[in-house]
Order: structure tokens, then sequence, then C-alpha cells
């Protein structure tokens, strides 16, 4: 924020005698009504020359007490009593809009919880008058009744304490609450920044200003009590190292190479330290002294920056990279860092322990549930609503352009963790080590196959025969190396059942990656507003997951047990090789042979169906997957966990797909317009195909929690192969041709494939359809009444909807009514989740339960 001051002030000047001296207090406060009140009544008694002009500006930064009313109400014995307002919170704003509106040539600051001496104004207003000085601070006295015995200088000095900070004349740090200075010096140095008053006093002392210490002019600092807590001094540790980094390096040192980059990086640096390594306090006169380990580590850490030439020398400050306990020299106050070894594998126990999961492990996954249910939730409407819009602003040759693309590079998702995800949530023990074996595994892995497929960008477009193909490919190819960085915190995080969190980190980053792609869209970048978004996408998932997930992975080295988990992996990731290869083969074939135009009919109507399922497809692969892993040495609950799943699954996305199919008219033409009603037909056969997925989601599950995995490859190649073959028959008719394969193959392929997905583990066919008959019949019967009423329904236009969706919810819970059982069934659905979440129910009780209900 620039200051515009007066043109003739814009020098060094001496003002020869007092008896014309203009002079403006200002205190910036924010919610403290009570110590501006205090702090109103000291200055009342302060002395204040009859020949000067004084103002006071009292700045209200946008408090939320009754801050407004003391400041409008202040009367003041020779001096004008201004109030200003300043939004924007900040002290440093609030101090540039009150140097804005100075009239004083001489200004002095302070602050709301300080008592200054009756003579203050006029030991600092005469010490600037004289030629010997351009800026004065003050003595900053702590209220003695607050201080303790245990306090440290270091501690005091952060109480901004003068005794303990020993100021002298020629110093370059001011005190924000007693300093003052001409109003010349505005014109060579800017306004207040980051640091406040440390870089504005560094910034006088360059520009060859002198400051000098007044101790005659006292204030009593009245701080509250609160910033004796420990959570203040590590809070106050963190700033002042951030400071203390930007100050040495970012400010003073800005010809050293990305100085604007590099202070951060030594932040955040000794953030990651702070949070890997945990010292045990170490108890000094009643005083814990592992927050001044952490500054002194911030403060080190800036003065790395410093060495150019000996960046990582750590010796020279008597430090190491393991270093971080803390201990108290007996002759002196200054704070040393011994040399002291942390077990790794101690520091992440609480990520690869599981045995503490176990005791309440159906309240957990219930919990975890109903969250990544919620976010996905507004996952699905942060999808239906930038589907509204992308659908209005860009055209079906942009989606096809994007499906050709993705059809190939969609492999990312499947295959840039090699399997190696489900070895660290599927493990009884895993160690830091072998995680962070398997982390340089799945990096290099996803660097290698960005690097493959920016070579072949070239050879798609040829492909395809479209030379925009080129670039689209080499931006979206960025999400393998992504993909990379991530696989293991996310393992991590599913390890250890936090859900939520993962779901909310998809959702924000779904967010503003959407935002940014329909922000493009309006600017008419076209199909670079939907490459641009799914870059960001990746960008912003793996940003929120290395922030939730505080694991830092060791260097790369061989680990026990390496082998046989790869060998899990290989089999994991060749079943998704093959499934990927088999599921995106529809995009291929009817990109080569059917153009952009159609291939954007049938991707829009495809992207419906996998947003659907993928709204209940990820809270039951990243909930199920970790708890039916913790249940496989237990065949009687797996079973029964199983079971219950599955019974879920159907009463939710049966009729749910049911109504979808019977409205998909509807269903399109108010999501995407009347340019896409093609794609309804094509959602419509889909959607039947969709009506299978909570039986056949079964199967993977299965095999991969029970370690069948050899089994879960020999039955993707089958798959793979009759996909295959459906795929280039229905290729013949077009989209609608694919789509039609697509469902007959699935209804053919549901029984033989259960059955040998199923055998030889705790789970039975029978059980599995009979946990799904109860929703298949209320949904068929839902399906046939919404038939016979749609002719109807479709002649009162808006009102189709809401009408058509209260006759599905009778109609079904109706029939589900009708089964022995069933009100107690539907009590149990919606009755057991909020019992979860208060903590009121115990696993095995309600499981039993509802595994009784649901073997109707």
């Amino acid at each position: 924020m620039a200051i515009s001051v007066d043109a003739s002030a814009q020098r060094l000047e001496c003002l020869s005698t007092p008896s014309g001296v203009s002079v403006s207090i200002i205190i910036c406060t924010y919610n403290r009504a009570a110590g501006l009140r205090k702090t109103l009544d000291a200055l009342a008694k302060v002395r204040i020359r009859s020949e000067w002009k004084a103002e006071l500006i009292l700045v209200d930064n946008a408090s939320t007490d009754n801050t407004a009313m003391v400041a409008r109400s202040a009367t003041l014995p020779k001096i004008e009593v201004r109030y200003l307002y300043e939004p924007k919170q900040g002290l440093s704003y609030a101090r540039n809009a009150a140097l804005a509106q100075a009239r004083g040539d001489v200004i002095l600051f302070t602050d709301d919880d300080v008592l200054p001496a009756e003579d203050w104004v006029e030991h600092l207003v005469s010490a600037l008058v004289t030629d010997t000085c351009d800026a004065v601070t003050g003595q900053f006295t702590p209220a003695r009744h607050l201080l303790r015995p245990w306090l440290t200088p270091i501690h005091r000095w952060w109480l901004a304490d003068s005794d303990a900070a020993k100021p002298r004349d020629g110093v370059r740090e001011l005190l924000g609450g007693n300093m003052g200075f001409r109003r010349s010096v505005l014109g060579r140095v800017g306004a207040f920044g980051f640091a406040d008053d440390t870089l504005f006093g560094w910034q006088l002392a360059r520009a060859g200003y002198r400051i000098q210490y007044v101790p005659a002019a006292r204030v009593i600092h009245q701080f509250d009590v609160s910033r004796l807590q420990r959570t203040h001094w590590l809070s106050a540790a963190r700033e002042r190292g951030r400071t203390g980094a930007y100050l040495r390096y970012h400010w003073e040192h800005a010809d050293i190479p990305f100085p604007r980059l590099m202070w951060l990086w030594y932040f955040m640096k000794l953030r990651v330290r702070r949070v890997l390594q945990r010292p045990q306090p170490l108890e000094s006169e009643g005083c814990p002294l592992w927050e001044m380990s952490y500054v002194r580590n911030m403060e080190m850490c800036s003065q790395f920056c410093l060495e150019r030439q000996r960046p990582r020398n750590y010796s020279r400050h008597g430090l190491t990279k393991r270093s971080l306990s803390c201990a108290r020299n007996t002759t002196t106050d200054r704070v040393q860092l011994p040399l002291t070894m942390h077990n790794t594998q101690a520091q992440y126990d609480h990520l690869f322990e599981t045995e503490h999961l176990r005791e309440q492990l159906m309240d957990k996954a219930v919990r975890g549930g109903l969250s990544i249910m919620t976010a996905q939730g507004a996952s699905l409407l942060l999808r239906t609503g930038s589907m509204l819009i992308l659908a209005r602003l860009l055209m079906p040759e942009h989606f096809g352009l994007i499906g050709m693309v993705t059809a190939i590079t969609t492999i990312a998702e499947r295959f840039k963790d090699l399997g190696l995800s489900t070895v660290t949530v599927q493990q009884n023990k895993i160690t830091h080590e072998q995680v962070s074996a398997l982390f340089w595994i799945n990096l290099g892995f996803g660097t290698l196959l960005m690097a493959i497929i920016s070579t072949l960008a070239w050879v798609i477009a040829g492909f395809f025969g479209d030379d925009r193909l080129v670039g689209i490919t080499l931006a979206i190819s960025s999400s393998f190396f992504l993909g990379g960085l991530t696989v293991q915190h996310e393992a991590l995080l599913r390890r250890q059942m936090r859900f939520g969190k993962l779901a909310w980190i998809q959702v924000v980053a779904e967010g503003l990656s959407l935002a940014l792609g329909i922000g493009l869209a309006w600017q008419g970048f076209e199909y670079w507003s939907l490459v641009w978004k799914e870059v960001a996408r990746s960008t912003f998932v793996a940003a929120g997951t290395w922030l939730t997930c505080r694991w830092w992975p060791g260097l790369p080295a061989r680990a026990t047990g390496l082998g046989r988990m790869l060998r899990f992996g290989r089999d994991i990731s060749g079943f998704n090789l093959v499934t990927f290869l088999s599921q995106n083969l529809d995009g291929i074939l009817l990109g080569k042979f059917w153009g952009a135009g159609p291939l954007g009919f049938y991707r829009q109507a495809r992207q419906m169906i996998s947003m659907l399922q993928g709204q209940l497809h990820f809270p039951v692969d990243v909930v199920a997957y970790p708890t039916l892993s913790a249940l496989q040495n237990d065949p009687a609950k797996y079973s029964t966990y199983l079971r219950n799943i599955v019974s879920v699954l159907a009463f939710a996305v049966m009729p749910l797909v049911t109504y979808l199919a019977i409205f998909s008219d509807t269903l399109v033409r108010v999501l995407l317009g009347e340019k896409w009603m093609a794609s309804a037909l094509i959602f419509r056969i889909l959607a039947l195909a969709a009506l299978l997925w909570p039986p056949a989601s079964t199967r993977h599950l299965v095999l991969i929690t029970c370690g069948k995995t050899v089994r879960n490859f020999w039955y993707s190649v089958m798959s793979a192969l009759l996909l295959t073959l459906a795929f280039s028959i229905g290729t013949f008719w077009g989209p609608i041709g694919v789509a039609t394969a697509y469902t007959i193959t699935a209804y053919v392929w549901i029984l033989p494939s259960l059955w040998y997905c199923l055998r030889d583990t705790p789970v039975s066919i029978r059980g599995i359809l009979r946990a799904v008959c109860v929703p298949a019949l209320c949904s068929f019967v839902m399906g046939l009444l919404l038939l016979l009423a749609s002719p109807e329904l479709s002649k009162l236009g808006s009102l189709e909807i809401p009408l058509s969706l209260g006759l599905a919810v009778l109609s079904y819970f109706g029939v589900w009514l009708l089964f022995p059982g069933g009100m107690r069934t539907l009590t149990e659905y919606f009755t057991y989740p909020l019992l979860s979440l208060r903590g009121r129910v115990g696993s095995d009780r309600v499981g039993a339960r509802v595994h009784s209900d649901t073997s109707l």
C-alpha cells in the first residue's frame, strides 16, 4: 500500500523548534475494548505542550465487540480524537490506513494494551525534533504482576521486554507498541508490510535513517495472560522463524537466485521437521523448553539460506539433521541443541499400527462411510452443476477430444500405484522402510509413465487423425507424476480409516478445478478448459493429501519383505491393466471409427453413469477394503459384513438406477440441454447394466481382501476377453450398439463370474443373491408403476420430476414394507448410522441385527 505524502516532506529535515510541532498518535485495536479503555485513561494523563497540535487516531480493525463504541466516545484533553474503521484485518493494513489519514509531522505508535507514562509523548517528540535521529523506540516493560519466575530471557524477549532485548542506539528493530518517526521518512521508505514494525525498522536503517533508543519514554505492557501458555509460545516460534527467514534472506539478500521461493522452502522444511520429530519436553525450573528448540531451529534455518557455498553445513551451527531435542546450558541463558537420535519407526507407529482399530471396527466403518457419503454428495452437486454449465459452454466435439485422450491416459488412475496402495492397506504389519520403498517405486514409475505418454503424444494424434491431441496428451500426462506422489499417503490414510479426510480432499480439489474449468470455458478456451481442469484436480489432490498425511518418506533403500509385496502388487496391477484396456476399448473404437461427435454423446452418457457409480463405489472401496482386510482371519464376521455391504448398496442403487433409466430423456434435457438428447437412449441402456453393480462389486472386493490376487488377475483376463468381443461387435452399430453389447455381456457374465470368484471364500453366491432379492423386487415393481405413469407425468411440465420422485419413493417403500421384517430392516438402515455417530451402539450387536434382517 503506497502512502502519499507532501512533496516537501520527502527529504531529511530537522524541526529546529518544538513550538510548531504537530503530533499524530496512532493506536490500532481489535477486540480489546477493555484494554483500550485503560489505555485511553492513561493517555488522558499524558502531558501535551500547549503549543503542540496533537491528534489521536483510533483504528478499529473490524472488531466484533464494543470497541467501536469505546473509540467513538473517547475524549482527551488537548488531543483531538479521530475514529477510523479498517475492514481488512491485519496489523499492517490498519497501520497503513492510519498513516494515510495522519496529519502530524511526527507520528507515534502505541498499542491498545499498554499504559504510557505521563511524559511519554514529550520524550519521544523531543528526541525527534532534534537533529540526532529520524526514528525512536522507547522502553517497553511488561507489567510485573504478569511475569512468572520461569520466564527466561528468550521468553521475555518475545514479550517485547526491553530489559531482555537490550536495545541500543543504532538498532534496526522498532517496538510497535512504543515507537515514532518523522513523517518525512515515508518519502523513501514504503508502508508497513510483512513483518510489520521489524521490517519497517530494517528499511529505515538501510535507507540511511537513524534510529535511537529513548529509555525515558516508558510504557507498561498489560498483556493477556493467555500469552503465557504453551500454544502461544509455539505460535510465536512459528511466526518468528518465518519472519527471521524472510528478513535474512528474501528481503536483504534479494541477489541470491530464487529469493522469493527459497525462504518459503526452508520454512516448510522446518515445519516438516516439527511434524516428523517430536522430542519430549524438558522441564527446567518449571518451564518447558521444547518450543524454544523449535524457534531456534527456525533461526538456524534462516541462517542456512545465507550459506551459498555450504547450504547443508549443519555442523557449523552445532546441529545435525536428526537433532531437535533441547537442553538448557547451566551457565548461560542460551538454548543449545544436543545431538539426539530419534527412532523413525516409532514416530510413525500411529500410521502403521491397526490393532487399535479393531475395538470399534463397525462403528468406525459406518462413521467413515457417512463422512464419505456426505462428501460425495457435495461432489455430486459440484459435478452436476459443472455439467449444467460446461455442456452449454462447450460443444460435443470438445468432450470427444478429451475422451480420445483419456481413453488411453485414464490408465494413470488405474495403473499409477502398481497395486502397491492395496499392499499398504491389506498387510497386517508394515514398516516405515517398506512404505518408503513403495513410495519411491510409485514415484519412479509415475515419472516413467509421464515420459512414455508424452513421447507417444504424436502417435495418439496420428491414430485418431487430429493434431490437437498432441497438446492435450502432453498436458494430461502430468497426472502420472502427480499420482505417483500421492499413492502411499492415500493408502496410509485408508489404513487408519481416515475416510472423511480422503473424501473431502477430493471434494475440495474437485470444486477448485471445476471453478477453473468453468472460468476458462467462459473465456473461450474451448477444449483446453477441460484439459486444465483435469491437471488442476490432480495438483490439488496431491497438495491436499500431503498436507493431511503427516508422513515423510525415507531415502530409497531395500526393505525386508519387499519382494512379496511387489508380487502382490504385480497381480493387482495386472488386473487393473487388463480391466482398463477392456473398459476403455469402447471409447478407442468409437473415436477411431465414428469420430469425436458420436464419441462425445457416448462419453457424456457413460460419464453420468460413472459419476453415479463413483459416488457409491468410492465410499465402498475406501471403507470396505481396510475393514474386510482387518476381518480376513474371522470368516463369520467377514461374511456378515460383506452381505451387509451388498444389501445396503442394493437398497440404494437399484431404485435410483431404475428411476434414472425410465426418466433418462428428462434427465438429459435438464442436465445437458436439447443438443445432447442423443445421449438419452445410451444412458438408459447403460443404466440397465448398472443394476447389477451391487452383486458384481463383490468379486474384486472379496478376492483382494482374501489375498487371492492370482485368481483376481485371471478373472480380469476372462472379463476383458468378453468385453473386447462385445465392443468389437457393437462398434458396427455405433454408440447404441456398444452400449447394448456391454449391457448384454454384464447379464450373461454375472453368475459364472460370481461362482469363479467366490468359491473357497467365506462368502457364497446364495448369500449375495438373498441380500439383493428384496431391493431388486421392490425396484421392479416401482419401475412398472413409473412406466405406466410416465405418459401422464410427461404432460405436467416442471411438475414431472417432483411428482415422479414422490411416486417412486412411495411405491418402493410401500412394496418393501409388505415383506416380513421390512419395517425392522428400514429402521436399522436409517437409525444405525445415527446411533453410530453418537457412539451408542456396539458393532457386534448391530451387525447381527442387520444380518438377520437382510437375510429376507
